[in-house]
């Protein structure tokens, strides 16, 4: 007696099956192989990405409202493996039009807290500040708290231990009746292991 050839129906449920990513259901597709995955050039997104856990220190040019002008400033950090950052900032804003203001000037420093959030080719880290500002206008310095807060976006190029960055910011003093926004870009290096 010849063994029984399985029908038509049979193999398109099988076909189906394996496109679909289901198990097949037919007893007689049981001794079948699974079929392999395609091959990717990228591992698949399995929940959250590692961060980068070396300590970095980064340049940034910007220009803030409220007469603040064009500023410069510095960062220097590290990250830990759970993604929280912390890190020191310093920035100074005063010039106008190529010169150094005369009527509002800024120095802000102080520490820094955030979270880093690795998207794969970009890093987004949203942070918290606290530090001391001094202020100067029209013959008049005055220190007082300062807090600021934003969202730095970084690219880090690849194969060197660089990157840009790209920083949207808060500002405000205790003396201040409204938050002043910034923006800043610029780059760093990261070191150590």
């Amino acid at each position: 007696m010849r063994p029984a050839r399985p029908s038509h129906a049979t193999g398109v449920l099988a076909a189906a099956a394996i496109l679909l990513g289901a198990p097949a259901s037919r007893a007689d597709d049981a001794d079948a192989a699974p079929p392999s995955a395609p091959p990717s050039r990228e591992a698949p997104f399995r929940g959250a990405l590692p961060v980068d856990t070396r300590s970095y220190v980064a340049t940034t040019t910007g220009y803030g409202g409220s007469g603040l002008g064009l500023g410069i400033g510095g960062r220097l950090g590290t990250t830990f493996s759970n993604g929280v950052t912390i890190a020191a900032s310093a920035t100074y804003q005063g010039w106008e039009t190529g010169r150094l203001a005369s009527n509002h000037s800024a120095f802000y420093g102080g520490a820094e807290a955030g979270y880093d959030v690795n998207l794969r080719y970009v890093v987004l880290r949203p942070y918290f500040a606290v530090g001391v500002a001094v202020t100067s206008t029209v013959g008049a310095t005055d220190a007082e708290l300062a807090v600021w807060g934003g969202l730095q976006t970084t690219y880090d190029l690849p194969r060197i231990p660089l990157f840009l960055a790209l920083d949207l910011r808060l500002v405000s003093t205790a003396a201040a009746e409204d938050l002043t926004p910034a923006v800043f870009a610029g780059c760093g290096v990261r070191f150590g292991s």
